[in-house]
């Protein structure tokens, strides 16, 4: 496979490289638990297979006066590997990734009692979630075909093309019809007026804790979930058919109602007229299906007013409108145009990130099934898990990343008989057990909303 590099930064990786902080670094969190005891030998040579095929996970930045940065081919392309038993804790002493340092990956190792634990800590400049699944399949998969015995063949790996990652910026915005071109440029300035004049409210950070509450800390990676039945699932998607919605219509209501009820409770001081949830994007096409782990994502703005929500009906109506058009339009590469354009001044996107303006509220990403990257080429055990090997993956979780006034991430997903709500929270401002409370509102929330439809069960174990 040959070797696009040096390549120029994206639009959205410059992005994400300037608002990287060492404090609030832009990396994000996957994480595989697998039945059976991971070999380290073949852990190692899979891990060589896998890097291999996805250049921007071995290369680093390099940065050039007034012009735009380029990542290279790292000196030393290793990543970072610790490797201990089951019972040893995932330590981070520092999460922030130098990306002009080291190569944007880390991974963590756990083994014992017939389980492997794998953490994997990315740098949101080399990939977006959906491309560190792919770099994840290729790593077990290389496992399984590195084990001794195995043909070397017998699984197969994605197929992946790296000159494709020339091309990956290359986003086309797909208007509903022609004679519906002005109607499309009214909505965008209308958007980018109401982004710019309603700033948004950040969550409140919690004043009121009852007496002798405990205070722990939210240690790395700092997920909390919650899985319920994936018969709350099902039942979000009747009640989405019965009013012409999505589930991600009603996830996005419930959150908005969410925001309010919290900053009511924990705290007295004012917060705000405006709401803003920033949604993830994945803009991958047919075109883009041999693209190596890399960033073909956006984000949409959705703000609501504090009025707004007094009417919950009405609050989905407009919420399932705008997210209609914001999905046959494409709409959210309007984002990546305006980086775009900042990108053509030099310095001028560093110093927008400077600003400590809230951009969003918090961030809801829905993944859908995860898994499906993971298990499309792969057979299953007699417990129908997906098998690699001597190992089958039992789960998968993710912890995105938290910025400067963006305090919360929520993640859901589902897969098998599960559905999954993951928070990750600012760990400055937020404890283990004010996280807990957070989630446990949103996840009440979508209980109470679909009890109408049926009875559900939900496990309220959350773990860090």
């Amino acid at each position: 496979m040959s070797d696009p590099l040096p390549l120029p930064m994206a639009p959205f990786e410059h992005y994400m490289l300037e608002d990287d902080r060492p404090d609030y670094p832009m990396t994000f969190v996957l994480e595989m638990t697998l039945r059976g005891e991971g070999r380290r030998d073949i852990f190692d040579r899979a891990l060589e297979v896998a890097l291999s095929r996805h250049p921007l996970l071995q290369s680093v930045v390099r940065r050039r006066f007034l012009r735009k940065p380029q990542w290279v081919s790292a000196p030393d392309p290793r990543p970072h590997v610790d490797w201990g038993t089951w019972d040893d804790p995932v330590d981070c002493e520092n999460e922030h990734l130098d990306l002009t340092q080291e190569v944007g990956v880390r991974f963590w190792v756990r083994v014992g009692d017939h389980r492997t634990r794998v953490v994997v800590q990315f740098h949101h400049c080399c990939c977006d979630a959906h491309g560190g699944l792919l770099f994840l399949t290729d790593l077990i998969t290389a496992y399984a075909n590195c084990l001794p015995g195995c043909d070397a063949d017998r699984y197969r790996l994605n197929d992946v093309d790296a000159q494709q990652l020339k091309r990956r910026d290359h986003l086309a915005t797909h208007l509903w019809e022609p004679e519906k071109r002005w109607d499309f440029i009214k909505r965008t300035i209308m958007h980018t007026l109401r982004v710019l004049g309603r700033p948004a409210s950040p969550l409140a950070i919690p004043e009121k804790r009852a007496l002798g509450q405990r205070r722990t800390p939210l240690a790395f990676p700092g997920n909390l979930t919650r899985t319920l039945d994936v018969s709350v699932y099902r039942r979000l998607r009747k009640l989405a058919r019965r009013n012409s919605a999505t589930v991600n219509d009603l996830l996005l209501r419930e959150l908005f109602l969410t925001m309010r009820e919290w900053n009511t409770q924990v705290t007295t001081k004012k917060t705000g007229r405006w709401y803003s949830i920033a949604i993830p994007t994945n803009l991958r096409s047919i075109e883009q299906d041999r693209l190596p782990a890399a960033n073909v994502l956006s984000y949409w703005f959705s703000i609501r007013g504090v009025s707004e929500m007094d009417d919950p009906e009405q609050l989905l109506r407009t919420i399932r409108d705008e997210n209609e058009f914001v999905k046959r339009s494409r709409y959210t590469t309007v984002f990546l145009d305006m980086m775009r354009m900042v990108q053509r001044l030099p310095g001028a996107l560093r110093l927008a990130c400077l600003k400590q303006k809230c951009m969003s509220s918090v961030v809801l990403s829905y993944v859908g099934n995860p898994t499906r990257v993971l298990t499309e080429r792969v057979p299953t055990n007699e417990l129908g898990e997906p098998a690699f090997g001597n190992l089958a993956l039992v789960d998968v979780n993710a912890a995105p990343p938290v910025r400067p006034k963006t305090r919360a991430s929520f993640t859901v997903w589902h897969f098998e008989e599960k559905m999954r709500v993951g928070l990750r929270c600012d760990p400055y401002h937020f404890t283990t057990e004010d996280a807990d409370m957070l989630l446990g509102m949103y996840v009440d929330r979508i209980e109470a909303l679909v009890e109408s439809v049926g009875t559900g069960k939900t496990d309220r174990t959350a773990a860090a």
